[in-house]
């Protein structure tokens, strides 16, 4: 199958989105970025982290008219519709279940595998700033977005989440006859009028504009890459995004070491409804032929 291309930025539409971007600070030189997840005492808190970041404008690319030309094997991404998962009220503890149970079905239907694990998700709301060490994501306390551009995991974060979430069933799966990926199922639970989920095109990253970072917690000592800016960067998003059109990504990929960049810029002074969102993350285990 001949792989798909996305149009040419200049024959889309687009906005000026503002995101946040780390800087390549001197300390990295001889420390390990960093940023600790979780409580810490009032006294450590100036511990927290010793990345620091800035804002920066890109211009974001339109592909309402293009919806099917991303795909996650050639782009890390790709659009879907299904009207099927826009159903549930993920407001109540029973419509919650049965959204991730339908979302695994779907996910089990589209990498042809039942050997997925669910692990994660998180309710976001454009309107909500919970502090670092607040436990948030849910309906009832939903995380706020994304503004820092980057990707959920890198080669080590992601092996490592993997044998975390695994545990005693990792052996298994390691044993070299295994394609194991984290995705992550993206959908707005209303029509979205500000802080779109843009993505970035993997091919248009420069090879320093990521750094990784550790993310020790309570339990679980992860690492994401967060991204430099550099408008030579080609981002892309769905305007208008419903409720039944969802987005899949990929942070990590046994087979391929391109990762996928995401950020939601800040929120529109022009919308009148904030965004709210779901992302529901996942393993993937696919036997090799």
């Amino acid at each position: 199958m001949e792989a798909k291309t996305l149009p040419p930025v200049h024959s889309l539409p687009h906005f000026v989105g503002r995101a946040t971007f780390i800087k390549d600070r001197p300390v990295f030189a001889t420390e390990q970025p960093y940023e600790v997840v979780g409580t810490l005492p009032p006294e450590q808190e100036h511990l927290r982290r010793n990345t620091e970041f800035e804002l920066g404008d890109i211009p974001v690319y339109d592909l309402r008219q293009d919806f099917e030309a991303p795909s996650l094997d050639t782009h890390g991404f790709e659009f879907l519709r299904r009207p099927e998962l826009s159903a549930f009220d993920i407001g109540s503890e029973d419509g919650l279940k049965d959204y991730l149970r339908a979302v695994l079905a779907f996910l089990q239907e589209r990498f042809q595998t039942t050997d997925i694990l669910v692990y994660n998700y998180n309710v976001r709301n454009s309107k909500e700033r919970p502090t670092p060490e607040e436990y948030s994501g849910s309906q009832a306390k939903p995380q706020s977005i994304v503004s820092e551009a980057h990707t959920d995991g890198t080669d080590e974060g992601g092996f490592l989440r993997i044998r975390h979430q695994l545990g005693q069933d990792y052996a298994k799966y390691n044993d070299g006859s295994w394609r194991s990926r984290i995705v992550t199922l993206w959908r707005a639970t209303r029509p979205v009028e500000e802080a779109p989920l843009a993505l970035c095109d993997p091919s248009s990253l420069g090879s320093d504009d990521l750094i990784n970072v550790a993310r020790p917690g309570r339990d679980f000592v992860g690492e994401v890459s967060y991204v430099k800016h550099n408008l030579n960067q080609r981002w892309y998003f769905l305007s208008d995004q419903q409720p039944d059109e969802l987005t899949l990504f990929s942070s990590y990929d046994s087979m391929d070491n391109t990762k996928i960049i995401g950020v939601e810029p800040d929120p529109s002074p022009r919308a009148t409804k904030n965004r709210v969102s779901i992302d529901v993350r996942a393993i993937v285990l696919t036997k090799l032929e």
